[in-house]
């Protein structure tokens, strides 16, 4: 009768430690989730951050980039008049010179 009522209080102990087990191994499960629900708030904070900080340094080039184009186009505009004056300033001359010779 001792022998069984040890060996009834030792399985008692057993899921006794057995229920322990499964309680801290769902506490554990709880955290884990958890801290992995942190560290994916906290990472899609970071991601916006560094996407707003892309798109700023985009708009930035962009902005830098069209002044550069628009300058090339007046560069191009201004190189277009001058050609465009000195080839009349030429074809005057040269009327000029057709006048001389037929006078």
């Amino acid at each position: 009768a001792e022998l069984h009522l040890a060996l009834k209080t030792k399985d008692e102990e057993y899921v006794k430690t057995l229920k322990l087990q499964a309680e801290d191994i769902d506490e554990l499960l709880q955290r884990m989730r958890r801290e992995f629900r942190d560290l994916a708030e906290e990472y899609e904070v970071e991601l916006e951050s560094i996407e707003d900080a892309f798109l700023a340094e985009r708009g930035e080039m962009l902005k830098q980039n069209k002044g550069e184009v628009e300058g090339f186009f007046e560069k191009r505009r201004l190189a277009e008049l001058e050609y465009a004056s000195v080839k009349q300033r030429r074809e005057a001359a040269h009327m000029a010179e057709v006048e001389d010779l037929i006078v």
